[in-house]
């Protein structure tokens, strides 16, 4: 699976907008949807805050884990 399809996924599983998820990373609404469309890649610690908000590891979360 992509990642950005696993953000997708994991974030309407949780019933979130895109907007409540950017609002608790203190983040854009507009640049957190370019990481999910894949037009970005964030950061190191971004990546660990999208992870920890999701209570995933980045491994997980970013198709690291096997």
């Amino acid at each position: 699976m992509q990642i950005r399809q696993k953000l997708i996924d994991t974030r309407k599983s949780k019933s979130l907008s895109r907007r409540q998820v950017a609002e608790a990373l203190d983040i854009t609404e507009a640049f957190y949807g370019m990481i999910e469309r894949g037009a970005r890649q964030p950061a190191l610690d971004l990546a660990q805050r999208i992870a920890r908000y999701f209570d995933s590891s980045t491994d997980e979360l970013f198709g690291l884990a096997a």
